[in-house]
């Protein structure tokens, strides 16, 4: 599915599901989708977050990522790290985007 496709209401189904990221010869990382959100206020750009949550023993950098998942397909998120838990690290991908009005 192209990404400029997707919409908030494609993540919010699929919280709890898992995202693969391949890494090349490093092999790949499973990401679990643990939040999806619209952001409030009179935003005209239908922003929405998400939020994963990968394993303590691969730490990935800020940056664009190929991700495979069954329902969606490849995407290439942006993600940025969040925080470090004890359950493991967090990644926040944010979307904006200006819908074109229907004629």
């Amino acid at each position: 599915m192209d990404l400029k496709d997707v919409r908030h209401e494609h993540f919010a189904k699929l919280v709890g599901e898992r995202f693969r990221v391949p890494l090349g010869a490093d092999g790949e990382v499973e990401l679990e989708l643990t939040e999806a959100e619209k952001l409030s206020g009179e935003r005209p750009d239908n922003a929405h977050s998400i939020v994963f949550r990968g394993p303590l023993d691969a730490f990935l950098e800020q940056r664009t990522y190929d991700m495979e998942h069954d329902a969606l397909g490849r995407l290439s998120i942006f993600l940025v790290p969040i925080a470090e838990r004890k359950e493991g690290f967090l990644y926040q991908a944010v979307f904006t985007r200006l819908d074109e009005e229907e004629d």
